[in-house]
């Protein structure tokens, strides 16, 4: 216990001390059991297959990001199975949290290298909720919001791609954050957002909170699609970061990309958000 408590301390000492920081954000497809078709099989209640399983894990190792945040996550058990095999490959994450509201599958959740100050769990009547991580990093206090909007899959007719129900869905959110939001503190709200950036929701987003801004970001090759959907073979930018910064805001560099390969691809259907934030030199 004595040596686990030292290790501890010495990598929140080194992170605290270090020049970036660096921030992960990925829908990782279905991390649960779930109904779907595997190797042209139809299977109900089948877990994650094993062969993604392992690509989303060298997708991380390669990323080394030392926080990250997750949507469709499955519940507890499945955060601590990934914290695990990142444990064997010597990617250490001892902090977990996992978030939940009316969706009983499909979770929030982050795993940390280093103490997180506070976690909430705010349900406001979101599906899936909002989690809320505060820290402080170089005498930054850095507060973030992991977010999941509805997804366009619906039966109402009357609402036929749930635009409403995400923009009902983005005014709890703005709800919950507006008392959230000192002036001192850095704010990311970031996540699965399930329309692209001139959809209702992202649009009332901005121009409900002042000073708030797109983090833009690419891949390699140039582009900016963060979704693809197989059926339809259409490429989207559904996953996003905005961030809002303070008077010291000239101190920090932040900039973010997308992570694509060919495990990327095969880990989800969505591709990682892989932001780094740096202190300026001295």
């Amino acid at each position: 216990m004595q040596k686990l408590l030292i290790f501890i301390l010495l990598l929140s000492t080194s992170l605290a001390s270090a020049e970036s920081l660096k921030v992960l954000c990925w829908n990782i497809r279905n991390y649960l059991a779930t109904d779907q078709v595997v190797d042209r099989q139809w299977r109900p209640d089948y877990p994650k297959p094993e062969h993604e399983k392992t690509a989303l894990r060298s997708v991380l190792l390669e990323a080394n990001a030392d926080i990250i945040f997750f949507q469709e996550m499955g519940s507890e058990p499945y955060l601590r199975e990934l914290q695990r095999d990142l444990a064997k490959l010597q990617l250490e994450y001892p902090y977990r949290a996992i978030g939940t509201d009316r969706d009983t599958v499909r979770h929030l959740a982050v795993l940390s290298k280093f103490p997180l100050h506070q976690i909430r769990i705010h349900q406001p009547g979101m599906r899936r909720g909002i989690m809320q991580v505060e820290f402080e990093w170089h005498n930054h206090y850095f507060q973030i919001f992991n977010i999941h909007l509805k997804s366009r899959f619906t039966v109402n007719t009357d609402d036929p791609h749930a635009s409403r129900e995400r923009l009902r869905e983005m005014q709890h959110l703005l709800e919950a954050t507006r008392q959230d939001l000192p002036p001192n503190s850095f704010t990311f709200l970031l996540g699965d957002f399930n329309e692209p950036p001139d959809g209702p929701a992202r649009r009332h987003l901005l121009q409900s909170i002042p000073g708030l801004k797109l983090l833009p970001a690419l891949d390699t090759t140039g582009t900016d699609y963060t979704f693809y959907w197989h059926r339809g073979d259409i490429h989207e930018s559904i996953d996003a970061i905005y961030y809002k910064a303070n008077a010291t805001s000239h101190k920090l560099h932040i900039h973010a990309k997308i992570l694509s390969s060919p495990c990327v691809d095969l880990a989800s259907d969505h591709r990682p958000l892989l932001m780094k934030i740096q202190q300026e030199a001295k």
